[in-house]
């Protein structure tokens, strides 16, 4: 999930939801639109 930036690290254990992964969540960004992230 981080590699696709849908949550960011906040500290140790500890994520954060990306605008990114609101949009994932919301079904504007779809599956395919992660394939080929690192």
């Amino acid at each position: 999930m981080r590699d696709a930036e849908l949550v960011d690290r906040v500290d140790e254990g500890l994520y954060r939801i990306t605008d990114r992964g609101r949009a994932y969540l919301a079904g504007e960004l779809d599956a395919e639109d992660l394939e080929g992230q690192p």
